[in-house]
């Protein structure tokens, strides 16, 4: 190629093409049977090799090469040499117009590139190639032939130039750089690049079809051709050329300073001039926008200077770009924005925090003044000047005389323009409401007291009123009655009232007023008594306690020690003011009951509380011995006896001896055979004592009773003492409530009962839900009673029912 300095031009020879077609190469095929070698020395250490045949080839290999250009090569073979390889292989080299063979041994020279051929003509593609097949003509069959790579250098063979470059165009790249391109040139063996000429001068190549010229001066014309060459040096005619200015240098000045407010009008923009290393004209455009879509047809401006003016309440911009002698725009400037405003802004809201005033500053809150280029805010007091204010601001009061005065506020924007003034007034009042009066204070429950009072006055108007507790601030209620709460019970708390009015002037405090708050009322927790409710007790005595006396509790009790259950107060029933009281049962014919009501410090009353009953009883050792009592008396019975029968309203006992037993009226969840001890007080029911208000003060399990056999005429017997009937006209002992077992056949039945004969001259009336049939024999378990003058059994279950063949 040629190449160039500064002081001379030479050409220079280009590097020779090689192309190696190797064993793992597409360009290689065989036929037959090849074997991988595992030696070294193979081109990329890989060879193949097949057996030598004397006369019939069973195996051949081909490298076809992709030659990137036609002209003269010469060939070489690559192969792994060694004493069991072939003497004579053949290679034949296909060129362009013919062919010729190379035989050469392959036992030595190895692992090298050996000249098969030199100076073959051969075209560019795929046309010539090499190949050998495995017959060498010697006696032996036994030795190798290796196929490996193949190599063409190309050493010569070209004279013509490439074709001229056409369709040159030249586009300036920036203020001192120029883009060229152009459409490729063709050549029988490739283009190897371009040169590139500026006015008539070399100035680079370039192996693609464009190329930047830098370096270069502003808005400065430049002519550009531009030549090709190949690898062997060939040049080819320049093309036609072509001329072009780079982009030129825009500079604009403005005499205002863009981001700022004017209200005067023309603004004045300057240039740096017009020519070489600058620009050929400018074009530019005066609105309101910050951004401007170039059509190059805006207006022109080829003088230093130009004027513009400006109108209404708006951002203004300079749109302005240089073009180059050809006519190119150079990047736009877009200048501003430079605001005009001659509108002051509207008028602002103004708000003070307090109308009236003791000592405290006012805080003046205002805005809503709205302008396109609004500024800031100023403030003055009743005559004073104007100054800068933001909002909130404070107007201290001090100094200030006892009257009224006026605020004024106006909106100011970016040109100076200032809005009409809001204007607002405060009163300074520095004399205080009258004391409040007639102060009362009632408490309202244990942990609150209502307070009222008489209201102040002032010239102003009250705003509200200070309540004290203890001398402590509580509350700031507006009305003339609060309710003070989260009090402690039972305790004395003291009260005033001072009055304030808008401008934060209180009055004296008033009269204090004092009260307890309701005491705790009695509840089970706070009294209890020495005996459970609704047990029986063998003692006439009952004590009764409190948890003590004082604040959170109470001042006093008084209380009620009688048989109802409960009472009505008068608020002159003893007191009680110990921890402990000790009350008596002076009869057993009825329960007690104690009512107890709790004061506070004031005498007033707070919540009542009834308890019982309490049972008095005398203890008996038998069940015969507390029967032998008038109905309503009390008895307790002990030691424990067992539990016979349980029904759903009521069960038996009955002594372990089996002598008496009797019903208790009152339900219960303890199994027969429970061993109980239990009070109550007597009662009459249809023949058969019981015992009602009944109690079980001790149990324990044991085993249950077995019944009595008895015959049906010896069932109920007679009176055991003055206060217990028998069955009337009845003999023999008394065995009402009794577990009994009595055997007869059944004369009659309906649903729930049946009643049985045992030839005794008696019939019972047995209750059981056992399904009997007439005349069959049945023996019944139960309790022995009297119902109307009947002898009658209460079973307790179907078990307690056998029936037996007729």
């Amino acid at each position: 190629g040629t190449a160039t300095s500064a002081d001379y031009t030479f050409t220079t020879s280009a590097a020779p093409v090689e192309i190696i077609v190797d064993d793992t190469d597409p360009g290689w095929t065989t036929t037959g049977t090849w074997t991988q070698g595992t030696y070294s020395g193979g081109w990329n250490d890989t060879y193949w090799y097949c057996y030598n045949r004397k006369t019939s080839s069973t195996a051949t290999s081909t490298w076809t090469p992709n030659l990137p250009t036609a002209g003269t090569y010469d060939v070489y073979c690559w192969y792994t040499s060694g004493s069991n390889r072939t003497a004579k292989v053949t290679y034949r080299i296909y060129y362009s117009g013919g062919s010729t063979t190379k035989s050469l041994s392959q036992r030595s020279n190895g692992s090298q590139w050996v000249l098969l051929a030199s100076g073959l003509p051969f075209d560019a593609g795929t046309g010539g190639y090499v190949m050998f097949n495995n017959v060498t003509g010697e006696a032996n069959d036994s030795y190798v032939i290796i196929a490996d790579a193949i190599k063409w250098v190309r050493v010569g063979g070209d004279t013509a130039p490439p074709t001229v470059p056409t369709g040159l165009a030249a586009t300036p790249a920036s203020t001192t750089s120029m883009s060229l391109s152009w459409t490729a040139s063709t050549d029988d063996t490739g283009v190897a690049g371009y040169k590139i000429y500026r006015n008539s001068t070399l100035v680079g190549t370039s192996a693609t079809t464009s190329y930047t010229d830098s370096g270069l001066t502003a808005n400065t014309q430049y002519t550009y051709a531009v030549s090709a060459y190949d690898a062997a040096g060939n040049e080819s005619a320049q093309s036609s050329s072509v001329s072009k200015y780079t982009l030129g240098i825009a500079s604009v000045v403005c005499d205002r300073t863009a981001g700022q407010y004017y209200n005067t009008t023309p603004f004045t923009f300057t240039n740096a001039g017009i020519g070489a290393g600058k620009v050929s004209s400018y074009r530019f455009a005066w609105d309101n926008s910050a951004t401007h879509t170039w059509t190059d047809t805006e207006t022109g401006w080829t003088t230093t200077q130009t004027v513009v003016n400006a109108s209404g309440a708006a951002a203004w911009y300079f749109h302005v770009r240089g073009y180059n002698g050809d006519g190119v725009p150079t990047a736009a400037t877009d200048m501003g924005p430079y605001y005009y405003d001659a509108t002051p802004p509207t008028l602002p809201t103004l708000t003070l925090d307090r109308t009236l005033t003791n000592a405290a500053n006012v805080q003046a809150t205002f805005g809503g003044s709205t302008d396109a280029n609004f500024d800031h805010y100023e403030l003055r007091l009743d005559s004073d000047s104007y100054a800068i204010a933001t909002s909130p601001y404070i107007i201290v009061v001090s100094g200030l005389s006892e009257a009224a005065h006026t605020v004024y506020v106006r909106g100011v924007d970016k040109a100076g323009n200032a809005s009409t003034a809001a204007s607002a007034s405060f009163t300074i009042d520095r004399t205080a409401p009258s004391i409040p009066a007639n102060l009362a204070a009632t408490a309202a429950s244990t942990t609150s007291m209502a307070l009222s009072w008489s209201a102040s006055t002032d010239a102003t108007g009250v705003a509200g009123y200070r309540v004290y507790r203890g001398g402590a601030l509580i509350a700031s209620p507006t009305t003339t009655s609060y309710m003070d709460t989260g009090l402690a019970a039972n305790t004395q708390y003291s009260y005033t009232v001072s009055a304030f009015d808008g401008a934060s002037n209180e009055s004296i405090q008033s009269g204090a007023a004092a009260r307890y708050t309701l005491s705790t009322p009695p509840t089970g927790s706070i009294i209890s008594c020495s005996a459970s409710a609704g047990s029986w007790s063998s003692s006439p005595s009952f004590e009764m306690s409190n948890t003590g006396f004082g604040p959170g509790k109470v001042s006093t009790y008084r209380y009620v020690w009688d048989g109802s259950p409960t009472h009505t107060w008068t608020d002159s029933e003893p007191t009680w003011t110990t921890t402990s009281k000790t009350l008596t049962a002076d009869t057993t014919t009825h329960p007690f009951y104690f009512h107890v009501k709790g004061y506070n410090g004031d005498g007033v009353g707070n919540g009542t509380l009834d308890l019982g009953p309490y049972n008095y009883g005398v203890v008996y050792d038998t069940i015969a011995a507390a029967m032998n009592n008038p109905d309503g008396s009390g008895v307790i019975i002990q030691p424990n006896n067992v539990v016979s029968a349980v029904f759903a309203d009521s069960f038996y006992i009955e002594q372990a001896d089996r002598t008496r037993g009797i019903r208790v009226d009152a339900t219960t969840a303890l199994a027969v055979g429970s061993s109980v001890r239990l009070g109550g007080r007597l009662a009459g029911a249809s023949g058969e004592r019981k015992l009602i208000d009944a109690a079980v003060t001790d149990y324990y399990a044991a085993t249950a009773p077995r019944p009595l056999h008895v015959r049906i005429a010896d069932l109920g017997g007679s009176s055991p003492d003055a206060f217990t009937s028998g069955l009337p006209a009845g003999n023999g002992t008394y065995n009402i409530g009794l577990l009994v077992r009595v055997a007869g056949v059944v004369k009659s039945h309906s649903t729930g009962w049946f009643v049985l004969e045992d030839g005794s001259g008696a019939t019972v009336k047995v209750y059981s839900d056992k399904l009997v049939t007439d005349q069959s024999y049945v023996a019944a378990t139960g309790i022995s009673t009297i119902e109307s003058g009947q002898r009658v059994i209460r079973t307790r279950s179907q078990d307690d029912v056998r029936q037996y063949a007729p």
